[in-house]
């Protein structure tokens, strides 16, 4: 969904919009060598592992977030998962 909806704000030829594709369809391109390449293929139970790493990862992420802004500054706000709401000001139609 990242390759197809891309939600950056730089233009073509800016290094940033280059890099976030890069790294977007190297993790496409990477998945399938190893499927061709090596015989790996997905399962379901490889699926819930990511599944529960991935969930697991986010709330210690959330906690340590919220750690860091109680004991250091309560302006500073990362968002990383896009865990937390976004603002009023940055909606846009298709959000819903």
């Amino acid at each position: 969904m990242a390759i197809l909806t891309p939600d950056i704000q730089f233009a073509f030829p800016h290094v940033l919009n280059l890099t976030y594709f890069c790294s977007h369809a190297l993790i496409i391109v990477g998945a399938a060598f190893m499927t061709v390449n090596y015989g790996y293929r997905p399962s379901f139970k490889s699926f819930l592992r990511a599944l529960v790493l991935t969930n697991i990862y986010m709330a210690l992420e959330i906690i340590g977030t919220a750690l860091f802004l109680i004991m250091y500054s309560p302006y500073l706000i990362a968002d990383h998962l896009r865990a937390r709401p976004k603002p009023p000001s940055q909606t846009r139609p298709l959000d819903g």
